[in-house]
């Protein structure tokens, strides 16, 4: 390949949803009534999470969207014309997306505890509306499909279709924690995962994942003690200072890192959830009887995998004859990792963590997304990386863990003709676009050490159930 060849950019976290009454022609009637559950959950993080969008000084604001485009709720979550564009915009030619979690209807780890045939209804309007988004992107975007809480034959019924219509890749089982349901070890989900690795369907852990439902809404409702529930609500007629007093407590919660993602206490967390959902699929053999099924971790970081990997390994030592492979050797051949937004230090590590690995998320239209600056993130966090890992990070991964039409993308990218020399021009990002990158995504921060002891006592404890399985 020519050095000087167009990049083909796919991005592997955004989000898609649209407002709860939205969901009303693709929801079962049965379930019709309850959408308007939804409504306070959107309408907070309408008013109040996408709200501090457009509230930069106007000085940073120039730099940091010249395209006006972060204002609020952005219609690109369910307008695919609009969201095509900003895929133009930024150079990116396919986008794999997933639900977000304030416009899911029912299974979001976000919103209040459903019981499972709620979630499950849930799911089945999303992936209906889902699939006619995809249909209308023409390629330009894939997703992740939701499965059915407590129905996994009728998961499995729909897979095929899903594939059909645009769907690369569907949530592991668990997005929300149901003691009820099987645990992931369970050969209850065999058909599952025959059935995605016949279909080419990759497994997905999202940032939420593994969560109960309602601690984090609960969480959300005492930001404004003194509100009724239907404050947020577009027709509870909320006043400003009631709305004013809720983004001054989210504003005081964020100062204080309450809500970083970091602070183990923050309803945001990052957890070992997803480190777990890799261990169980191991020790339940499911990477053994289907070699070929991929697990990608999205959205949840990086910078943990290669002490976390090493450590599994020490510790899976311990267990002879358990699992066929190491962990290293199963993540090596089955997973990848989407750390959104990357982390300059998380390109450091790129060796490490490993650059087939490693794939590039531009996580729109979130706030701590590189939109509507991913080609200057990219050209800031990528400084020096060799040109054929470069590539594999931005686009080539993608397309082999999704199944990808790489000569339609190379035919986008030649259109939308990024290039490596118009990216890294050796100039430096203006200063006040760099501490925004920070402020919203903690681009500089350094990696952070793993918790030994907490891996080894959750992964113990694993080992010990299963033994008397």
């Amino acid at each position: 390949m020519n050095m000087d060849d167009p990049l083909v950019i796919v991005s592997t976290d955004g989000h898609i949803g649209q407002p709860f009454e939205q969901y009303r022609d693709y929801i079962d009637p049965a379930y019709r009534d309850r959408l308007s559950d939804l409504a306070e959950i959107q309408q907070f993080f309408a008013t109040v999470v996408f709200g501090k969008l457009g509230k930069l000084p106007p000085d940073v604001a120039r730099v940091v969207d010249e395209r006006g485009v972060r204002r609020g709720l952005p219609e690109v979550f369910w307008d695919v014309d609009k969201r095509v564009k900003e895929l133009d915009a930024e150079g990116i030619a396919c986008e794999f997306v997933i639900h977000d979690g304030s416009l899911a209807p029912f299974f979001s780890s976000l919103g209040d505890a459903y019981p499972a045939d709620v979630r499950a209804a849930g799911a089945r309007a999303f992936n209906r509306w889902a699939g006619e988004f995809l249909s209308a992107a023409r390629g330009r975007i894939v997703g992740n499909a939701e499965l059915y809480p407590g129905d996994i034959a009728g998961s499995v019924a729909d897979l095929p279709g899903l594939a059909e219509r645009g769907f690369v890749s569907v949530t592991l089982p668990g997005h929300n924690a149901d003691p009820s349901l099987p645990g992931l070890e369970s050969r209850e989900y065999d058909p599952l995962w025959a059935t995605c690795a016949e279909l080419g369907l990759a497994l997905n852990v999202h940032a939420g994942w593994g969560r109960p439902q309602g601690a984090a809404m609960q969480f959300f409702r005492q930001l404004a003690p003194g509100a009724s529930a239907n404050m947020m609500q577009p027709e509870s007629g909320a006043s400003a200072e009631e709305g004013g007093e809720t983004m001054e407590a989210l504003e005081k919660l964020a100062r204080e890192k309450k809500i970083d993602a970091k602070n183990p206490d923050s309803p945001l967390a990052l957890t070992l959830h997803p480190q777990q959902a890799l261990w169980r699929l191991i020790l339940g053999g499911v990477f053994d009887r289907f070699p070929t099924l991929q697990l990608v971790l999205t959205e949840v970081r990086a910078d943990w995998v290669p002490a976390t990997i090493r450590y599994l390994d020490e510790l899976f030592a311990k267990h002879p004859g358990k699992c066929e492979l190491k962990p290293s050797e199963y993540y090596e051949r089955n997973c990848a990792v989407a750390p959104s937004a990357p982390h300059r230090a998380e390109v450091e590590m790129l060796d490490q963590i490993g650059a087939s690995k490693f794939m590039f998320g531009a996580d729109i239209p979130h706030p701590e997304a590189t939109w509507p600056n991913s080609r200057q993130w990219i050209a800031d966090a990528f400084r020096g990386v060799p040109e054929d890992k470069l590539r594999m990070v931005l686009g080539e991964n993608a397309i082999r863990v999704y199944n990808l039409d790489r000569a339609e993308l190379e035919k986008t990218a030649a259109r939308l003709a990024v290039k490596p020399s118009d990216l890294f021009t050796g100039a430096d990002l203006d200063p006040r676009l760099l501490d925004n990158f920070d402020a919203r995504a903690g681009y500089r921060r350094p990696a952070d050490e793993i918790d030994k002891d907490q891996i080894r006592r959750e992964l113990e404890s694993d080992f010990a159930r299963l033994a008397n399985v």
